[in-house]
């Protein structure tokens, strides 16, 4: 949990949120969570096993699997202490290497998730 609640911290320097502001930085590495994790799970299972995407199931478990990770970061930031922690471990950073931390978690994510739905689709 703590993992994600520096993630968390992350993307909402990243996005340049202020530091109160929890929902667009969840919203959005819940998304990016998504994309990723559901193009891996098509690469690796849908595709070789030709499952059907017609049936109302996977579109089912597409919603639930959306919903589930906004409730787990949800969950994983709306501790206090924890999320204070993380918070603290940021701005304490040096500031070329708060810029580097960033500029590594925003090049990862750009291209996990271009690559994986370019390649799924």
């Amino acid at each position: 949990m703590e993992v994600l609640c520096k993630w968390h911290v992350i993307i909402k320097y990243i996005l340049g949120h202020e530091s109160e502001e929890k929902f667009f930085p969840v919203m959005t590495c819940a998304f990016w969570l998504n994309v990723v994790l559901q193009s891996l799970f098509f690469i690796i299972y849908i595709e070789p096993n030709n499952v059907s995407l017609y049936s109302e199931l996977p579109k089912i478990l597409i919603i639930i699997c959306f919903f589930s990770s906004i409730g787990l970061l949800y969950f994983a930031v709306n501790n206090n202490r924890r999320y204070q922690v993380a918070e603290k471990w940021f701005t304490s950073l040096n500031a070329t290497y708060a810029i580097q931390i960033k500029i590594i978690v925003g090049v990862v994510m750009l291209l996990s998730f271009f690559t994986l739905i370019v390649w799924a689709i």
